[in-house]
């Protein structure tokens, strides 16, 4: 059996395209080593090409094992607790809407409010198809091509941060729209990672310096917030995602070099120091995010919300309760304190359990990233499940009356149709890598 046939039949037992150019590439390279191999003993050309092939086995066995490991595998588990979540999420923003006056009167004064409720349960309802839609197209896409476009998505991502503050005018937009963007750096920043690997020190650097040209972007450009919770966030978890490429190797065997060009990340820690003569806007921000609050410090009206947080969780029940807080707006309720309600609604124990859910979905695709062979299926896995964590780690501790927040975002819970979809994409991505666990090669 010629080479060309013996692959021929073997690629036909193979049923996923993605999966026969994976298998034929395996094939093609181990053939090539056994026949050299094979000619190193002395055997000539042609005779230790056919030994090889032979020694792969029936082609139609052979492919038959392979078609059954070199599959797509459905991330059951991870979309039926996507599914729970969003199904809890909806129906928690239902009752809000249901039971909340949002204000909306004619002018006969008659109770037509719930329409307009019904009008934002539909819109939540609708986003959250949308980002189911999201979701399983994303299923199918090959992320592979996702770092050859990066730069792409660099410049992009630039443009959003410099007309962000001219196109955005609405105060609520205003904090969203740059929270969002926060949200998406570390999909870029994984992205980046993987582009410069094998790169050594030099890459380690020119990431940082992407990343510091992203930071000065949004301190120099007009209509940018530079110093939030949301860059807080995003701080942390470039840095993980920096350390966690150095430990997998992706610039190289890890090495003393290695991280100590990975340590140049905390230099904007430095700035700590010129707290004392920074300007009070900023310094007051900082502090806020930074600490948090004791009792002593929460004196002044703009720590209203946090006591009120604070002394309402000695009230709540462990089971049921059916009360909605009323020391807040509708608009806070369903989208930055989702907890919150539901630990007035449902109790303690099913809003923990929330919150259980949320952390062990986020623990699932973080274990399902670290194994993965395509080190930028490993990157992007890891940078989407990392970021949630982080997300549903501050939303939930806000939400408790610690932290200081502007725009808080998590998915399945929190309510507004770019938070929804964009947390779409980051679960999109999770689910994407583990289906391609074993069918995608790294290029």
């Amino acid at each position: 059996m010629t080479y060309e046939e013996y692959m021929t039949i073997l690629e036909e037992q193979i049923t996923n395209k993605k999966a026969k150019d994976l298998v034929r590439q395996e094939f093609v390279n181990h053939i090539e080593e056994q026949t050299e191999s094979y000619k190193g003993e002395g055997m000539e050309e042609e005779a230790a090409l056919a030994e090889a092939i032979r020694q792969m086995g029936d082609p139609v066995k052979t492919g038959q094992a392979l078609n059954r490991i070199h599959r797509p595998e459905f991330p059951l588990r991870l979309f039926i607790l996507a599914i729970i979540l969003t199904i809890f999420g909806i129906y928690m923003q239902g009752i809000i809407f249901s039971h909340i006056d949002l204000g909306y009167h004619p002018l006969n004064n008659q109770s037509t409010w719930i329409s307009s409720s019904a009008y934002y349960l539909g819109k939540t309802v609708l986003f959250h198809i949308l980002g189911l839609g999201i979701i399983l197209s994303m299923l199918f896409f090959n992320y592979n091509l996702y770092v050859k476009f990066i730069f792409i998505f660099y410049g992009i991502y630039l443009c959003f941060i410099a007309v962000g503050g001219i196109l955005i005018v609405d105060y609520n937009s205003y904090w969203s729209y740059n929270y969002s963007l926060w949200m998406a750096y570390p999909l870029i920043f994984a992205g980046l990672l993987y582009r410069f690997k094998n790169k050594g020190i030099r890459g380690i650097l020119i990431c940082e310096g992407f990343t510091l040209g992203i930071f000065l972007a949004r301190i120099i450009l007009p209509g940018n917030i530079a110093l939030s919770s949301a860059s807080l966030e995003c701080y942390i978890i470039i840095v993980f995602l920096l350390f966690l490429s150095v430990r997998k190797g992706i610039f190289g065997v890890p090495g003393k070099k290695l991280y100590a060009g990975a340590c140049l990340m905390f230099l904007p820690g430095t700035f700590l120091c010129l707290l004392p003569w920074m300007p009070a806007y900023y310094s007051a921000r900082l502090k806020n995010m930074l600490q948090f609050f004791t009792d002593s410090q929460l004196d002044g009206e703009q720590f209203y919300l946090v006591r009120r947080l604070r002394e309402n969780i000695p009230h709540y029940s462990l089971i049921g309760g059916s009360t909605l807080p009323d020391y807040m707006n509708p608009g806070e309720l369903y989208s930055n304190f989702m907890l919150t309600s539901a630990f007035s609604w449902f109790g303690v124990i099913p809003g923990l359990l929330v919150i259980l859910l949320l952390i062990f979905f986020c623990i699932l695709a973080l274990k399902s990233a670290l194994r993965q062979h395509n080190r930028l299926g490993m990157l992007l896995g890891s940078a989407c499940g990392i970021s949630i964590l982080v997300r549903v780690l501050a939303y939930t501790f806000s939400n408790l009356g610690y932290g200081a927040y502007y725009t808080i975002s998590i998915p399945f819970l929190a309510w507004g149709g770019i938070n929804i979809l964009l947390n779409a994409v980051y679960v999109g991505f999770i689910l994407c890598v583990f289906r391609n666990s074993r069918i995608l090669k790294e290029e």
